[in-house]
């Protein structure tokens, strides 16, 4: 495959086909790979290429930056997440579910989840598109956990409570395995005259 190709295959992929493929899933697993090893300001996408067995011009295809493959890493993580339901027959142990298992995905990797949390602040257009997906993983989530009694205020304050105990936990001010508790914390002040 000459390089024009290869970079037409990789545009292809960049403009569309990013979310799966086994081209980007090598990349994906390499830049994790990679986070490990060197960190998040030492990440760099010729190391990332050189992990996944292409080129950088193939990685660059399909993921614009460091912060861009980073969020889709973690963002396949959390549409995992998004892909359960939350166990409980009332709202408040639905949410108690939903912010365990949360805390155990961020948990599970907290290098990638702090990474994250620099990644999903670019402004780089996909990676703008990939806080959308994430953002709206978590919405629904949250309005599938209220269920009744889900309105506007109450997935706001619950967002705002989710995003803000996910950016300390990323800063380093709070640990992902305290996040659950923390999370029902604020939940109760929500859920408070509800059940």
């Amino acid at each position: 495959m000459t390089n024009g190709d290869e970079l037409a295959t990789s545009t292809k992929g960049f403009l569309g086909e990013v979310g799966g493929g086994v081209t980007s899933d090598r990349i994906v697993s390499a830049a994790v790979d990679a986070l490990h090893e060197s960190g998040y300001d030492r990440l760099s996408m010729r190391e990332v290429s050189r992990r996944a067995g292409v080129t950088h011009v193939t990685t660059y295809g399909y993921f614009r930056s460091k912060h861009h493959v980073i969020a889709e890493a973690f963002t396949r993580k959390l549409d995992q997440w998004g892909a359960q339901t939350a166990s409980g027959s009332t709202v408040g142990e639905r949410l108690h579910s939903l912010f365990t298992t949360f805390g155990e995905v961020l948990g599970e990797d907290p290098v990638l989840s702090r990474a994250s949390t620099s990644a999903l602040l670019g402004e780089d257009p996909p990676v703008r598109d990939i806080r959308e997906r994430a953002g709206a993983v978590i919405l629904h989530r949250l309005s599938a956990a209220l269920g009744e009694y889900d309105t506007d205020a109450r997935r706001d304050a619950l967002v705002i409570a989710v995003n803000g105990a996910t950016l300390q936990c990323g800063l380093g001010y709070s640990h992902y395995d305290g996040i659950a508790d923390r999370l029902m914390n604020a939940a109760q002040f929500v859920l408070d005259g509800m059940e």
